[in-house]
């Protein structure tokens, strides 16, 4: 019996110094493929290590902790980059939540920004991960956070309490200043609109002075979920004014023509030859 316990005893301990040198042979994998992402030159190896992170991090546990710390600690901008690439492709709540906490205000930029990032590739649909997001677009934060925050909202969702809050939190950046930040508010819009009166900041912009932004609103009422005799109206508008940007009425008959419009509103679509390219 001594010998069998001995015996399972040496067996233990073998397996336990297997188990520790696999995971400090992972860690220096895992390490060298970082080292390897943050070289500078040439870029095809920075592809061949990113290739080789992900096969890593998708495969041991061990590996992708390494990376997300890697992530939330270096000073390396570029390198923090590279990781939030790979790390956006892998499915697991940890990445997420780090993710989260590098956004808050205390963070610095560069970090915050880059952790919006890895959310935006994430696409999360966790209703705690996007409530935090929107707590970003209701406080008083840079334009650099507000736009990438509206873009890592990921895809839209039919909690009606969580519909209300986006849309309220998005309204005033849709109505705002901003080119850029505009046409991402109003696209967002668009996605998570479930009443008729969500849609209001389109169809505000729809006649917006300037022809680029009336140009954003016909795009996102073309991609909206919901489809409204006034937004129909209004697009028809756009198509048809003599007066009008040729990308706009362009942009107008495209969005007509995905949208379950009226029959006589249908036969002005196809009636419609948009401007040559």
């Amino acid at each position: 019996m001594t010998r069998y316990l001995c015996s399972a005893a040496l067996w233990l301990v073998l397996a336990a110094v297997s188990l520790f040198a696999v995971r400090v042979a992972a860690a220096t994998e895992v390490e060298v493929a970082i080292a390897d992402l943050a070289a500078l030159d040439p870029p095809s190896s920075r592809e061949v290590a990113l290739a080789a992170l992900i096969r890593l991090i998708e495969r041991d546990d061990e590996a992708l902790a390494h990376a997300l710390a890697e992530f939330a600690t270096t000073e390396d901008d570029a390198l923090r980059g590279r990781l939030a690439v790979a790390l956006g492709l892998v499915d697991d709540p940890h990445v997420e939540a780090v993710a989260l906490l590098m956004t808050r205000p205390h963070e610095p930029l560069a970090r915050r920004l880059a952790a919006l990032d890895l959310l935006d590739r994430r696409d999360s649909v966790d209703p705690e991960i996007l409530g935090g997001i929107v707590e970003l677009l209701e406080g008083d934060e840079p334009p650099a956070v507000h736009a990438r925050a509206l873009y890592a909202l990921g895809r839209a969702q039919d909690d009606p309490a969580l519909v209300r809050r986006v849309l309220a939190a998005v309204r005033p950046h849709a109505l705002g200043p901003g080119d850029e930040l505009r046409a991402r508010a109003l696209w967002v819009t668009a996605q998570w609109a479930r009443a008729e009166p969500d849609l209001a900041p389109l169809l505000a912009t729809v006649s917006h002075e300037d022809w680029r932004l009336r140009a954003v609103a016909c795009f996102a009422l073309g991609q909206a979920r919901l489809h409204t005799a006034a937004a129909e109206a209004a697009l028809v508008a756009r198509m048809t004014a003599e007066d009008e940007r040729a990308a706009v009425r362009d942009r107008a008959w495209r969005s007509l023509r995905r949208l379950p419009v009226r029959e006589d509103t249908r036969q002005r679509v196809q009636a419609f030859r948009p401007a040559a390219p």
